[in-house]
């Protein structure tokens, strides 16, 4: 059987804003990147939230197939999955 290889690790970096009617989405490093994804429906306890799944889901699968992917030699190594760690910190401000 042989060896699992491995490319090296690559970051990417992306805030996550909580907004009234939605998240929005910035590249820290880009400042014109940004992504504005609203809730569906009314203000209720089921909120629809799939365009914020999908909008979070899109530029993470997109930077993998596009940035990740892209930049792995073809000759040292075939691609068969991802690793992904997550590291998060939550950011606000003082309650009234």
């Amino acid at each position: 059987m042989s060896k699992k290889k491995e490319a090296k690790a690559m970051t990417m970096r992306m805030v996550i804003e909580m907004a009234d009617n939605g998240i929005i989405i910035r590249n820290p490093d880009c400042e014109d990147d940004v992504t504005l994804a609203l809730e569906k429906g009314q203000r209720i306890d089921n909120i629809d939230k799939s365009d914020e799944y999908k909008a979070v889901g899109k530029r993470v699968l997109d930077w993998l197939m596009n940035i990740v992917l892209g930049e792995s030699s073809p000759t040292e190594i075939i691609v068969t999955g991802f690793d992904l760690t997550v590291e998060s910190r939550c950011t606000g401000r003082n309650r009234l």
